[in-house]
């Protein structure tokens, strides 16, 4: 007679197969998780951007000499700032008509209150004064402008 203690091979394969299908899951479903919340800070952060230039706007307009604009003046055609304006963005600046662009940097978005943003010559927001539209440099998911991604 055989004796029937253990396990047989089959059944430990079976176990290993279902633990790895487990953990596959796992770790997609963390990645796709930690992936939409940096795009909700992303937005959230643009959001807090376009209210911070929105008053900032209606004070330049009612007091000009007093109220000036925050940030680096962009010109798309003649880019001289630091920071790089890929094809991609250029494009979504263009698409706005009487522009108004401005860079903010770091120093700029921590006096407004806006804190815990990385702000390099990669990763930057473009603000547009005219229009109270913001763009991310890096965009999500192909779309540069709030409005778009909201």
């Amino acid at each position: 007679m055989k004796n029937k203690d253990g396990i047989t091979l089959v059944a430990l394969v079976l176990a290993i197969i279902v633990i790895g299908v487990i953990i596959f899951t796992g770790v997609q479903y963390t990645k796709n998780y930690i992936n939409n919340q940096k795009i909700e800070d992303t937005k959230a952060t643009m959001l807090a951007i376009q209210g911070i230039i929105t008053n900032i706007s209606n004070k330049h307009t009612v007091d000009a000499e007093n109220n000036i604009l925050i940030g680096t003046k962009l010109e798309i055609e003649n880019n001289t700032t630091e920071y790089i304006i890929t094809e991609e963005l250029k494009n979504a600046l263009l698409s706005i008509e009487n522009s108004n662009l401005y860079i903010l940097s770091q120093e700029e978005l921590n006096n407004e209150g806006i804190k815990d943003v990385s702000i390099n010559n990669n990763e930057f927001y473009v603000v547009d004064y005219n229009s109270g539209e913001v763009f991310y440099s890096l965009g999500i998911n192909g779309k540069y402008k709030l409005s778009e991604i909201q």
